[in-house]
Formats: C-alpha cells, structure tokens, sequence
C-alpha cells in the first residue's frame, strides 16, 4: 500500500476534510492517522486534509453543509461530492486506501 496513486481526471479535485472539535481526543487521533496515510503514501500534496473545527461559525457552516454532527466526521470528497464517509469513528488504513483509489 505504500505506492497509491490517486487516479488522475482532469477537472476534478480531491481533498479530505474532517470535522471535529480541537479539545476532542478521537478528533485529533483521526487527523494524525489521516495525516500520517497521507504522508506514507506521498499523497501529501495530491490530496489537501483540512480540518473544520466546529467551535467556530466557519466550521459549523460547512459542518452543516454536509451534515457532520457526529465528531470526528470524515469525508473524502471530489469536487463537492462525498465519495466515502465515518461518523464517529476514524478510518483504517485500507477503508481509506480503498476509498482513494476507487475515485
């Protein structure tokens, strides 16, 4: 698994976004996990992690956009279309490695 390679499309954008609060415990172990996959596979700067904290309005709006009420909630998206989804729970390596690569 150390190889992925995110299918390439012209036109389309992927990104990871995971919604949480920053006193959260599983919300910061869902971002370091997500972080440490990116990195292992050299996704790094293919694919952006942004993290929406959902103590500030800016989090929430978004939060809201695409109902994340169960924290940590973590979305691969392409473009504005969530492709895969955890709610309350963080990703193993191969649901996101499976999700990644099946864009």
């Amino acid at each position: 698994m150390s190889d992925l390679r995110v299918p390439a499309d012209e036109g389309r954008s992927f990104r990871i976004s995971i919604f949480g609060k920053p006193d959260c415990a599983l919300c910061k172990s869902a971002r370091r996990k997500v972080e440490f996959f990116l990195s292992k596979w050299s996704l790094r700067g293919q694919v952006p992690l942004r993290f929406h904290d959902l103590t500030t309005v800016e989090g929430l709006t978004e939060g809201a956009y695409y109902d994340a009420t169960d924290i940590p909630a973590t979305l691969v998206l392409t473009d504005s279309k969530v492709v895969a989804r955890w709610d309350a729970s963080i990703p193993s390596s191969g649901e996101l490695h499976r999700a990644l690569t099946q864009l």
